[in-house]
């Protein structure tokens, strides 16, 4: 039995103006150019909230309750971030550092449009003060996917993804070369996921405990696990960290989760039957093969004239494409099979 779901897909936004050459930003640059995206992907309050209500909150507000110590939180803060694309439809999620200083991880399916063609003018940006935001290079020797296309929600929904340049201040966590255990402990940070409960600042990391529920080996492929964390749209490739010997390590990516439009499962109980679970690929195995292989191999430089997410972006009055009738814009997904099958697009 598959039990991976599909994945949500974004919907389209505004078209980006044409962008300023350049490869590393902070400050002002970074929020412009963020505030544009989040603009255009905002939605009501919804969500897939498992057991009970939605207690995602900011990293600086839940730091204590989850036992993180100020150096664990300014770590986080620089390695993970928002992954999103600009062009010709773009989309947003998360993403975090992996390996080195100049390697993202995320999910393959924020990289692509749901017909299988790539994005482009794709970024990396940290939740620093400031922050730092830098070209992800997203071509053939420079990133690694499961599959291309991507399979969203599958076990080769991962892209590991080299930057223009390092990031700055970043440093990966620790990847253990092992599976996540049922019953474990998580953290699960995102950058700005849509349809909180709460308020929360952007340029704050979201933060959550939850639990692995389920593993699944997948042989050849990456393993997933199936967790009761709670998701929504731009969930897709939040960091699932656990503490191992006393130190934080990375776990996983988000990958997808269940029908978080519908108000029927706000608060439903864990139940992988009815699609009320969120699932993440694990780093250890075919994951962490592929992004040492890629590491070793990748040129140091990006390749000369490649387009620029850096520059200006349409601010006020950017505008995503119309929302369904009782819907958000962004897609959910159909719960009624372990499998769920993603919806349409608008």
């Amino acid at each position: 039995m598959r039990l991976a779901p599909r994945a949500v897909r974004l919907a389209p936004v505004a078209p980006a103006v044409r962008l300023a050459a350049g490869v590393l930003a902070a400050g002002a640059l970074a929020a412009g150019v963020l505030a544009a995206v989040l603009l255009a992907v905002a939605a009501p309050a919804a969500a897939n909230v498992i057991n009970g209500a939605d207690d995602r909150d900011s990293l600086l507000v839940l730091a204590p309750k989850l036992g993180l110590t100020a150096e664990e939180v300014q770590h986080i803060r620089s390695s993970t971030g928002f992954v999103a694309c600009l062009s010709p439809t773009p989309s947003m999620g998360s993403g975090v550092l992996f390996l080195d200083n100049q390697q993202v991880l995320t999910a393959a399916h924020i990289l692509y449009q749901p017909d299988g063609k790539a994005r482009s003018r794709c970024f990396f940006r940290n939740q620093t003060v400031p922050p730092v935001m830098v070209d992800l290079v997203p071509y053939k020797g420079y990133s690694a996917f499961g599959a291309m296309p991507p399979k969203p929600g599958t076990s080769q929904d991962f892209a590991i993804v080299r930057t223009a340049l390092p990031v700055t201040g970043g440093a990966p966590f620790r990847v253990p070369d092992s599976l996540p255990a049922k019953g474990e402990t998580l953290i699960v940070t995102t950058g700005h996921p849509a349809g909180m409960a709460k308020e929360v600042d952007r340029f704050v990391p979201v933060a959550q405990s939850c639990t692995v529920r389920r593993v699944l080996s997948a042989g050849r492929y990456a393993a997933l696990f199936n967790t009761d964390c709670d998701a929504t749209g731009s969930s897709s490739g939040g960091a699932n960290f656990a503490r191992v010997g006393g130190g934080l390590v990375l776990r996983g990516v988000t990958i997808s989760t269940g029908p978080w439009q519908d108000p029927a499962f706000a608060g439903a109980p864990y139940n992988e039957k009815r699609g009320s679970f969120t699932t993440a690929i694990s780093v250890s195995g075919v994951v962490l093969q592929a992004g040492r292989a890629l590491m070793n191999k990748a040129p140091a430089a990006a390749p000369a004239g490649m387009p620029s997410a850096l520059g200006a972006m349409p601010g006020a009055g950017a505008t995503g494409s119309a929302p369904a009738a009782g819907g958000s814009g962004l897609p959910g997904v159909d719960g009624s099979r372990a499998h769920r099958k993603a919806q349409p697009g608008n």
